[in-house]
């Protein structure tokens, strides 16, 4: 499942494919620390829109839930459930993830949490569902999250503004982080309990230095000129003062403790967390998913699941948050998508965030790694096979169904440039190369755009057509000439060539690329602040 870096290997692993059998036959019992689902998004956007469909794979498990389910008290615990729901998007999702649940209580070692994060709409309906998994005593904790502060109710009920996290236990030896259960407080916050700032610009507060352990013969003695039963020894005493950490505001008045905020814990988490808000459309780590969880609320599941070096789960991989946040924080981490646009996704936003070296950390299973398997994705999805080729381009597939225009099949955009260079490249997908009219009709359009042109073809280009290629001449970008016109076949992608551009950008977030050690810590959080 996970690779160890002694031994040279990738101990990040993405999966492309549907999650239920990766879960099953894929990865090792006892082997995932923490579990993390966000329950599949019902836009039309995103690819886990059928998720809330009532069809013949949900239809079948209620059939003969015992052998689809894997688990006696669910089998008999989930018809029930859909007999209140019904054969709807919402008895839909609940029958999907039911199958999934079972699947990673199998995967959780004994120590292992399940944080899964659902609307209201459904929460109530997974809580005895899990209870049937992992038992009653697993329960631990509902965590509240607002999303927002809410608008105004509607006519027939209050607005929507939280989300539920169910966290469960795998067994009695499940114990918290204890250093994720504390979150610094803010400046209002620290205010409002005492805290003022310096002249540094820290936040400190004064706190008693008296004991009321009074009969401890060392803690009895004079200091500043006050006696009385102090918390320090002399000698303890004396260095804080020197380091002007007791403050004696005047002869004779009981020292104070000049106590900083950073020094302390902060605050003690709850199940009801308000001080994460949801992404805006404006957010710097937006990627385009309208399902998108804040980085922060991730970070925070995991710091308090997990410790370094443990192996966090989520089959939903979706935007990639939750993998961003175990990277982060010094996890390793499996992820599942199964549309291979997401999985180009979650790779750009990876190297975003951490650097062309994080590539080499992650093990990528279930893209075409031979001819035949590409050619078969070809014939299968002809969508998909562009989202493949622009994941190993380093561009964008455009997505050219229904459109009513012409369009590429993807573009790649450079870094870098003078006003006048190119900034693009189109990038064209053709079974063969033969018609030497559609060739020139593909240039022209990239030449109206003062664009490069890269023709990928399943089959083998003749000599002939590659010599064209050459007859199309060059563009200059940062004073270095490029083919104006290229072709790559299939073999050649499965083997390793690249077409000659300029440097890209990242797809999707069009940031410059940056590039890391690959054996350097990950350090780079993506919500710094700048433009992604």
């Amino acid at each position: 499942m996970t690779g160890s870096d002694a031994e040279g290997r990738a101990h990040n692993t993405l999966f492309l494919g549907d999650n239920l059998p990766i879960l099953l036959n894929y990865l090792s019992e006892a082997s995932i620390d923490l579990a993390y689902f966000d329950t599949p998004s019902r836009s039309v956007q995103e690819d886990t829109s059928d998720s809330w469909v009532w069809s013949d794979d949900t239809e079948r498990v209620l059939s003969d839930p015992v052998e689809h389910l894997g688990n006696l008290k669910l089998a008999q615990i989930l018809p029930p459930i859909i007999e209140i729901l019904g054969r709807t998007g919402e008895g839909a999702i609940v029958t999907r993830l039911a199958a999934r649940i079972s699947a990673v209580h199998r995967l959780l070692k004994p120590t292992g949490w399940l944080f899964l994060q659902a609307p209201t709409a459904i929460s109530g309906y997974l809580r005895p569902i899990i209870d049937s998994v992992f038992g009653p005593a697993g329960f631990r904790n509902e965590i509240i999250w607002r999303r927002s502060p809410g608008a105004a109710p509607k006519h027939s009920r209050m607005t929507d503004s939280h989300d539920t996290i169910l966290a469960y236990a795998r067994s009695r030896e499940t114990e918290w982080n204890p250093a994720g259960l504390f979150v610094p407080l803010s400046p209002d916050e620290a205010r409002a309990q005492g805290f003022t700032v310096d002249d540094s610009g820290r936040f400190y507060r004064l706190e008693s230095l008296t004991s009321p352990f009074k009969d401890r013969p060392d803690s009895v003695y004079e200091f500043l000129g006050v006696t009385g039963s102090w918390r320090f020894t002399m000698q303890r005493m004396e260095e804080l003062y020197q380091a002007e950490r007791i403050i004696q505001k005047r002869p004779g008045q009981t020292p104070r403790l000049k106590r900083y905020l950073d020094e302390t814990s902060g605050r003690a988490l709850n199940d009801t967390w308000v001080d994460i808000p949801q992404l805006t459309i404006r957010s710097p780590e937006r990627v385009g998913l309208p399902s998108q969880k804040p980085l922060a609320l991730l970070s925070r599941i995991i710091e308090a699941g997990s410790k370094e070096g443990d192996v966090v789960l989520d089959p939903f991989a979706g935007a990639a948050t939750s993998l961003v946040a175990a990277q982060s924080l010094g996890r390793r981490w499996v992820g599942i998508e199964r549309s291979i646009a997401t999985i180009g996704m979650i790779d750009a936003r990876l190297r975003a965030t951490f650097g062309e070296g994080v590539r080499n950390s992650i093990k990528m299973v279930g893209l075409p790694e031979t001819v035949s398997a590409g050619a078969a994705l070809f014939e299968n999805s002809p969508s998909e096979f562009a989202s493949w080729c622009m994941l190993i381009l380093g561009g964008e597939a455009q997505g050219r169904e229904g459109s009513g225009v012409y369009r590429p099949d993807g573009t790649i955009r450079f870094a870098g440039g003078d006003v006048n260079d190119p900034v693009i490249a189109t990038v064209e997908i053709k079974r063969s190369l033969e018609d030497r009219e559609a060739i020139a009709r593909v240039v022209r359009f990239a030449e109206r755009r003062n664009a490069l042109t890269v023709i990928v073809t399943i089959d083998e280009p003749s000599p002939t057509i590659l010599a064209l290629m050459g007859e199309y001449g060059t563009l200059s970008h940062d004073a270095v000439q490029y083919p104006r016109a290229q072709v790559l076949s299939l073999a050649d992608l499965i083997s390793g060539r690249r077409p000659e551009i300029p440097t890209s950008l990242i797809p999707f977030l069009h940031k410059e690329r940056f590039t890391t050690d690959a054996n350097s810590t990950y350090n780079h959080p993506l919500d710094d602040g700048t433009d992604q």
